[in-house]
């Protein structure tokens, strides 16, 4: 499951996700987010709301 979080206007804005053994849950928020200004190097500001698209976000 993906899931945006903070404030869209901000760069703080980032990707995460959560994982569960099946899709009924439970469901467990990852330790770090998967797309944000800090991991991508300060390429991008505030990266979020992914879209999936054949396979690739």
């Amino acid at each position: 499951m993906a899931l945006s979080r903070a404030a869209v206007d901000s760069c703080g804005y980032h990707t995460g996700y959560a994982t569960a053994p099946t899709l009924a849950g439970t469901f467990v928020k990852a330790d770090a987010p998967f797309l944000s200004t800090e991991r991508l190097g300060g390429a991008v500001d505030g990266p979020g709301g992914a879209d999936v698209v054949g396979g690739n976000i």
